[in-house]
């Protein structure tokens, strides 16, 4: 089976705390962090997070418009929150953004490795809370490190990255410069404190959204759900090769492949609480048009390789006329 892979292709890390200042305490870079009462963790609050939002968000309108055309009435379910493949990269932003007023934007570090000859193609984005802007002072900073590289390295464990009735979003696109699609989208939401359902309702609407599911299974606390199907469009029983090979994504921090065998994956995962497994903490699901994907990998590749062949007759037919001559 012809594939490619979705893969890390740089990395990227964001420190949202502003500054560390000096030992005894000094903030750097706002009047607003110097005024403000030290937290019991050596900072302080330099914007809240719904600050943050204003500012990063700028001036999103709700309700997403849509331009492109809906799916066909018997196409199969292929949508998170109205985020599916197709849709214009612009118009993937417009609805993440649009189904929780606190996500910002963010980078993907991910992709497939391209020949972009110069060109910058998206090939997709994230989104999650924002979170309250922080300054601290030098020893804090140095302690928040030190905690940070121990949960890193296994030796503590920490917190979910999201809390209770929050949510994060990841998106691919690819396509030619400016005009990107979606190819995969993946969404995790962590439901609000004391209004957790039981793992049975989750899954019910999942069922509900994208019919009976063709890989079902439990283990560890998890319910895997798979919903898959073929070039072909048909939908592969459990146990068949194709179920086997043609593997999507659920978690925004997954990765996938592509080949032409396969078509429209939909897979998803409910988390029970670790100190109560009748009730549900989070979900994950994450469609991914594979068949689409590979279809518009290959021929972004062609089109830049064309882009770059024009450019060098250009500059030879260019040189013609005022190429320099060699001094002998």
């Amino acid at each position: 089976m012809r594939t490619t892979r979705w893969a890390a292709i740089g990395t990227l890390m964001a420190i949202s705390t502003a500054a560390c200042g000096s030992g005894q305490g000094d903030t750097a870079g706002s009047s607003q962090a110097a005024k403000a009462e030290r937290r019991a963790d050596g900072s302080t609050v330099v914007a809240t997070a719904e600050e943050v939002a204003r500012k990063a968000r700028g001036k999103v309108k709700c309700p997403a418009r849509v331009k492109t055309a809906d799916r066909p009435a018997a196409a199969p379910v292929d949508d998170i929150l109205g985020v599916r493949p197709g849709l214009a990269f612009d118009e993937a932003v417009n609805l993440v953004l649009c189904s929780n007023e606190q996500l910002v934007l963010g980078p993907t570090t991910a992709g497939f490795d391209l020949r972009t000859f110069g060109q910058t193609i998206r090939q997709g984005f994230s989104a999650s809370p924002a979170r309250e802007e922080l300054a601290y002072s030098s020893e804090a900073y140095m302690r928040k490190m030190s905690e940070e590289m121990a949960l890193r390295s296994g030796n503590a464990v920490g917190r979910p990255a999201l809390n209770p009735g929050e949510s994060e979003w990841f998106v691919a696109t690819m396509g030619m410069p400016g005009s990107e699609q979606v190819i995969a989208a993946a969404r995790e939401e962590w439901f609000p404190e004391g209004r957790n359902p039981t793992p049975a309702a989750v899954r019910d609407a999942l069922v509900e959204k994208y019919g009976r599911p063709t890989r079902a299974q439990e283990a560890g606390g998890r319910v895997y759900l798979a919903w898959v199907r073929d070039a072909a469009g048909r939908l592969l029983t459990e146990g068949t090769g194709g179920q086997a090979r043609c593997r999507g994504l659920s978690s925004p921090k997954g990765g996938f492949d592509l080949s032409p065998e396969c078509a429209l994956i939909v897979e998803a995962v409910i988390h029970a609480r670790r100190d109560n497994p009748a009730l549900a903490s989070s979900f994950d699901v994450g469609v991914l048009d594979q068949g689409r994907g590979w279809a518009l990998l290959n021929s972004t590749q062609a089109g830049l390789q064309a882009m770059d062949r024009s450019r060098q007759e250009a500059e030879i037919q260019a040189a013609a006329g005022n190429a320099a001559k060699p001094r002998l």
